[in-house]
């Protein structure tokens, strides 16, 4: 059986509430973490098993730590290289059966033997894409970036992007980043990711690709001073109330940060929310910390 997973950042404090919980995951601590993941990982994977890790599957924390973790985890282990990854201990690169950039391989999808592009990042063209080709991809988490690969690829697949010629086939891409909702930090078959991001994703009736949820996207921004160029986005939230404990989270975390005096400038955390219908953003509340 294969497996895809991606972005799993072991040992990152920054993935955690203990840190800035950037692409908002539900751990307290990284050692929640990674008792969650390891333990979904080995009740599912075994030994005859593949997984494929779409790169960063570590940031931080000592090679021995490394080591140690993932050498415990089930299966065949193929990375696909991120742009974290710290391979110079050769110990560590003896963990993986494969260690690449890019792959191509074959699997199965409703019965069906489909061809599969593995990469880090998206591709916004990849090879074999209008003759059933599928992209696994990485790399964006679930941030604003991957709010527009998704417009984009749904911008391709409509009729008037192009001339389309006969047989050609919708584009489709999944990411499989661990935090994403139809991944929950669990390796998964192909099959589960397109049923799941299905579900996640219901389809519009007027639209060619899955789409994300109905109501209005809810965005957590934080920005030195007033200066959009240093804004960092922190996430991308189906609902209001997602996004309303994350920018509580944020406020936090932030006023923590000014204790410290680790910021000699006043600081904001502001939330937004996408109006579909004239493709903007609209300020819905902010908080200034001086």
């Amino acid at each position: 059986m294969n497996y895809f997973i991606s972005d799993l950042h072991l040992f990152h404090r920054n993935v955690t509430r203990a840190g800035k919980d950037f692409d908002d995951r539900p751990f307290d601590d990284l050692d929640e973490m990674h008792a969650l993941i390891k333990g979904k990982w080995n009740a599912k994977v075994t030994n005859g098993d593949t997984v494929y890790i779409l790169g960063d599957m570590a940031m931080r924390g000592t090679q021995e730590e490394l080591i140690a973790f993932v050498s415990t985890l089930k299966g065949h282990k193929v990375m696909i290289r991120g742009n974290h990854e710290d391979l110079r201990d050769q110990r560590y690169k003896q963990l993986y059966d494969e260690i690449c950039d890019y792959k191509e391989i074959r699997d199965t999808l409703n019965g069906e033997n489909v061809k599969l592009i593995l990469c880090h990042y998206p591709i916004l063209m990849w090879k074999d894409q209008h003759h059933g080709s599928i992209l696994l991809y990485g790399h964006v988490h679930n941030s604003v970036e991957e709010y527009y690969f998704r417009k984009c690829l749904r911008e391709i697949n409509t009729e008037d992007f192009f001339d389309r010629r006969a047989g050609d086939k919708m584009l489709r891409a999944y990411n499989v980043g661990c935090m994403m909702t139809y991944i929950d930090y669990e390796p998964r078959t192909l099959q589960e990711i397109v049923e799941g991001y299905e579900r996640v994703c219901p389809k519009d009736p007027n639209a060619n690709e899955p789409q994300y949820g109905k109501g209005p996207f809810f965005l957590l921004v934080t920005a030195d001073e007033w200066n959009h160029d240093d804004d960092r986005w922190l996430g991308i939230y189906v609902n209001n109330k997602d996004a309303r404990e994350a920018y509580d989270r944020a406020l936090a975390w932030w006023n923590e940060e000014q204790k410290n005096e680790r910021w000699l400038s006043s600081q904001r955390v502001a939330l937004f929310e996408y109006v579909a219908f004239d493709d903007r953003f609209r300020e819905v509340d902010r908080k200034e910390l001086d």
